[in-house]
């Protein structure tokens, strides 16, 4: 709805604007925004949703979507809100807190849960603290294949040096180069 911008008003009006109307299409609105982080001029890329995770219009699969999260070089942070108390939840809204988490955690990102509408301020401060605190690592693989195959990739903290506040958050693979 709104381009990239500097002007967190005329977001906040086109959300104001936005109305809801019973059907998501919650995974071809993350692969919408991949395409424009893909091509934005910032090197650090990060999306946030604000979602339950439920998808009933999208026409791309989640398996699609997983995929292209994995190819993208965006993190993922989820703002999931969770309805508990519903009496019928849709098979989509039960399955939207594990969809939310399976994509954040492949791209690097979270998912949190909020549990009170006047936590999403804080929740939002946290990501931009989380996203600010951030280190980047990386490696040279000894695998020279360019074949495209998606390699798998493990990081462990030394637990006598590691601090009890620090956690790793990354990306748990990537596709190698093909020809």
């Amino acid at each position: 709805m709104v381009p990239f911008t500097p002007d967190a008003e005329e977001i906040f009006r086109e959300v104001r604007r936005t109305r809801a109307f019973g059907c998501t299409s919650l995974l071809d609105a993350i692969h919408m925004a991949l395409v424009e982080l893909r091509d934005s001029r910032n090197p650090r890329k990060a999306m946030v949703v604000l979602s339950d995770g439920g998808d009933n219009r999208s026409r791309l699969s989640q398996g699609q979507i997983r995929n292209a999260v994995l190819e993208s070089d965006a993190q993922l942070y989820a703002m999931g809100i969770f309805s508990r108390s519903a009496p019928k939840l849709t098979p989509e809204e039960r399955g939207g807190p594990k969809l939310l988490d399976a994509l954040a955690d492949s791209s690097g990102g979270r998912l949190y849960t909020v549990n009170d509408l006047d936590e999403l301020a804080a929740i939002g401060a946290r990501i931009g603290n989380e996203l600010r605190s951030q280190y980047v690592t990386g490696y040279n693989s000894t695998n020279p294949a360019r074949d495209g195959k998606y390699r798998h990739v493990t990081v462990k903290l030394s637990a006598e040096q590691r601090p009890a506040e620090l956690r790793t958050s990354y990306r748990h693979g990537y596709y190698a180069p093909s020809n």
